[in-house]
Order: structure tokens, then sequence, then C-alpha cells
């Protein structure tokens, strides 16, 4: 698997200085920084980025592939250090640096040898070029795009904003894309349409932690010596909630007539951690562990009326969203294409699939654990760390190819763990799973279909905890003064612009929760069970 994403994580401990004394208060509420949302465009390096306080969304597609990151501080809670003379020394938050990234590379149209819908891979091949360079140990690719020989041109931009609410509009394409070692023959056009808002909102976040923690030798590197929970604090928040849609076009592919050929739009996914080894230290004291990234298969879709039953087991169009199930009612496609001839050339491609290989809704898809491919049927891959939702990559479950609607199968054939060759600072600890896999679906001259990118996290200003806790107190007050916590959540989705794609059920919102602590009550106390 090819290593070359910039993860681009930076330094972690962050030491503010220490709260001047305010009169004592249980509780007062919070509110964030008036950071403002800046938007950057470069055309000649090939990028879109968003950027909000310390934490970054970015669209880069300057080498052809199209990479989606986000790159996040979020804080596990406030420390209050004391020295090997149990002298207050200074506070710092808890900090973990995520990346949570998505990269297309590129798209090609195999022979389903097996009819189990599912590219058969063996080995973790990430690249056209790999794929190439292995052809005897995967199913035959009949023709394919390399995105890192396309030239995007980004187009259409549209601009508005009050404030932090922002909207913007923009197409990514290129027309007369070559197939690979067939030049003399184009895919007529390749669009990604964007629309991308933000809204500011209040929530509530509760009992965020309050930690005394004891330290030996140098306060830049510490030698952590002990740890203990001291107090909580609800705090109320301001939220920039970021959303990028789109949809996926390809036009004028030249599919083969054969009736056992699918698409398969090649995807790299990576959810990881850099830690800072004295909060690795810190953890280990506090949890008897690292906090590390997990993925899962998940999230259950909103119930939808299939006949006259509500059921979330599936889609509108009958297909299962669980492994094992039956189709239902009319499964086999749902058609407004502009001939007969078109529509039997793609109902005669589509299969029923309730024997693949699949992983189950809720299970972890952990490193080295893929001997084959596997179907994700529930709509989503979630990444957590036990406490939190760190974001998830979501995709409908239908593709409309020749206006007809069909079934998308989302496969995964390759994960390994994050590795310090993944990213540019190789100082600290490094957590996490990159995994390879792709959106999988019946070929098709023309081609829609809606992808989801999201993340969540939470940062906080130390100053906004008061003074440090006394080492006689067992559970001082925390006193919250002035401007005190930032919360960020930013999804990141991509869904459906075009109105060809309107009939394609979108997920709602019960697929993407807030996060991990954004109401009075929630577990911070998971993090001592993983």
């Amino acid at each position: 698997m090819k290593t070359h994403c910039a993860l681009m994580l930076t330094l972690l401990m962050l030491s503010l200085p220490l709260a001047s004394a305010q009169p004592s208060t249980p509780r007062d509420d919070i509110e964030i920084s008036r950071d403002e949302v800046e938007i950057v465009r470069d055309d000649e390096l090939g990028f879109v980025k968003l950027r909000f306080g310390d934490a970054e969304m970015s669209i880069d597609y300057d080498d052809g592939t199209i990479s989606m990151m986000t790159v996040q501080t979020r804080s596990l809670g406030i420390a209050d250090l004391y020295d090997e003379d149990r002298r207050f020394e200074r506070r710092v938050s808890i900090p973990v640096k995520h990346i949570m990234w998505q990269r297309l590379v590129g798209t090609l149209e195999y022979v389903d040898t097996n009819e189990n819908g599912l590219f058969d891979i063996d080995g973790n091949h990430g690249t056209l070029q790999e794929l190439e360079d292995t052809a005897g140990e995967h199913e035959a690719i009949l023709r394919a795009v390399d995105y890192g020989d396309v030239e995007w041109t980004l187009s259409e931009w549209v601009e508005s904003r009050a404030g932090n609410d922002v909207e913007i509009d923009f197409v990514l394409s290129a027309s007369d894309v070559a197939y690979v070692e067939q030049k003399d023959a184009t895919v007529e056009s390749i669009s990604y349409l964007f629309h991308v808002t933000t809204v500011e909102q209040v929530i509530q976040v509760g009992a965020v932690p309050h930690y005394r923690v004891d330290y030996r030798g140098e306060p830049t590197d510490p030698e952590i010596a002990g740890s203990e929970l001291r107090a909580h604090s609800d705090v109320t928040g301001r939220v920039l909630n970021s959303t990028w849609k789109y949809d996926q076009h390809i036009e004028g592919w030249d599919v083969s007539e054969r009736n056992d050929t699918r698409l398969f739009t090649v995807t790299e996914m990576a959810m990881g951690a850099k830690i800072h080894p004295a909060v690795g230290d810190w953890m280990r004291a506090e949890y008897g562990h690292l906090v590390r990234p997990k993925a899962f298969a998940d999230h259950r879709p909103p119930a939808q009326e299939i006949g006259d039953v509500m059921q979330d087991d599936h889609d509108l169009a009958g297909n299962p969203l669980r492994c094992g199930l039956a189709y239902v009612g009319d499964a086999d496609g749902d058609g407004r294409a502009t001939t007969a001839e078109e529509r039997q050339r793609v109902l005669d491609k589509i299969r029923h699939y309730e024997g693949t290989a699949c992983r189950q809704r809720g299970e972890e898809i952990a490193a080295g654990d893929l001997e084959k491919p596997e179907a994700i049927r529930a709509g989503s891959i979630r990444f957590n760390d036990g406490g939190a939702s760190l974001g998830q990559i979501r995709w409908v479950s239908n593709a409309t190819i020749d206006d007809v609607e069909t079934e998308v199968l989302f496969q995964v054939h390759g994960a390994r763990p994050v590795i310090p060759a993944d990213v540019e600072d190789k100082q600290g600890l490094f957590i996490g799973v990159r995994m390879l896999g792709g959106y999988n679906y019946v070929a098709g001259n023309d081609s829609y279909h809606d992808p989801e990118f999201g993340a969540e996290v939470m940062t906080f200003d130390t100053m906004g905890f008061g003074e440090p806790i006394d080492g006689k107190n067992r559970a001082l007050p925390i006193r919250l003064t002035a401007i005190a916590a930032v919360l960020l959540i930013v999804l990141v989705a991509m869904g459906t612009v075009s109105r060809r794609r309107a009939e394609a059920p979108m997920p709602g919102p019960s697929y993407a929760p807030t996060g991990g602590w954004t109401s009075a009550g929630a577990d911070w106390e998971r993090y001592r069970e993983d």
C-alpha cells in the first residue's frame, strides 16, 4: 500500500499560563472564541481549504488523485502538572492530533468472474499501477482511468457568506480522459460537483474531566508519575458545522457489452492519531492503555417506509442494508432509461448478493484481519476511539446507471496500521488504521453516485478552567471564567447536487451524531474500558 499521503500532524502539548483567581462558582456557561472561517482556494497548486482555528479541512487535486482530509486537535480533558516537589508547574490540555483522510485513486471496469459483486484482489493494492503490476492476482480489468493522470479544472465557483455561515459551490471536471494503456480511447467526462455550507450553532458538552498529573524531570519533557481525576465541568460551546456535498458523475464510459462487468472506484482511507510521548505516558497512567482510533462497519440507517412497513434493514429499492438478508420488493432496478434497450442492458447486469462476504454491522475492521474482500452493507465506515465518534465515510446504497437505479456495494480488501512513514513529522507515537476499498456498482455508460466524508473533534482553551487543582483538596470545584472552551465539530459530507439523483435517498441526520460529548452526562469514562 502506498504511503505518500501527508498527514501533516504537528506539535501536540499546548501550554498556557495559569488563569487568575476568581470568586468560586460551581458552574458557569462557557462560549468559544470567535474564530472566523477562512476559505483558501489555489487553482495553481490544486486545493480548496477551509480553516477554523487550528482545524483544517481540505480537498487536494494537484496530483490528479482527489484527496479529502481533516486535521484536528481533540482534547481528552485538562491537566494541572505538579513537579516532584508537589509544586504547580503549568496547565496543559491533553491533546491528540487526528487525521481523517480519503483518496479517490481511479475508476476501472472489471469482469466479475464469480458474480459476488466484489473486485477480488489478492493483496493490499491501492494504486492502478500496483493492480496493473499484479494482473494475475485479481479479476481481469478491461479498462481503467488512473486519476493520477488526470488534470482537473475547477470551475463554476460561487461563494456567499454572512459571518461564519458560508455557502460555496464549485465543480472539478476533466474531459476526454484517456484510459490506461488505451490512449486512442477516452471517457467523455468525469465531474465532481461540490456544494459546501458552514453553519454555527450552540450545543452542550457534559462532564469535561480535570486531572491532577504528577511528573518527574523537566516540564518540557515530563516523565508521568501519576494521574488522578479530580473534577468535572459542563460547558456550552458554539459549533461550526461544515458540510461538503458532491455528485460523482462519469459520462461516456465505453462499457463492455458483456453482462458480467462492474465499475469500481478505488479508494484509500485512513484515521490516524499522532500522540506526544508525554500524552502517551499519561494515557497509560490514567487508562492503562493508549487510546487508539478504530474503524467499524456502521451506522444504522434511518427507518424508511417500504410498502406499508417502516424498517431499517432495506433501502427504498429493497436492497439489504445488513449482511445475509434477502432482497425484498422491486430490487431489480427502477428505470427511467430513454430506450428499452438501455434499460435492459443495465438490468441484465444486476445480480443479488445476499451470499457475498460481508462485514457485520458494528464489527471492527482491524489491521490485518482481511483475508479477502468484504462488502459493507451498513452504509458507513465509522471511526471512534472508544469514548467519542471521530468521523465517518458514508455512501448511499444505490447509484443511477444509465438512468436505472442500481445497488452499490462498498468493499474493503486491505487494512494495516498507520505508521510513521504516513506522516511528515516523525516524532511521537502513531496509531490508527489505514484501509483500501472502493465503491462497486454495475458498469454503465453514464453513472452517478453519492459518497460522503465527515469528521468530528473537540478542543479546549485551558484558560477557561480557573485556578489549578490544589493537592490538599480532593475535589476542588472548577471555576469557569471568561472565554473558555473551543468546541469544533466538522462534518464533511459528499451528497447529491444533481436533480437527476434526487430520487436516491441520502442519509438523514441520524447517520451523523454530533460527537462524543455534546450533551450532559456523556460518557468520558468509556476510555477506561477499552
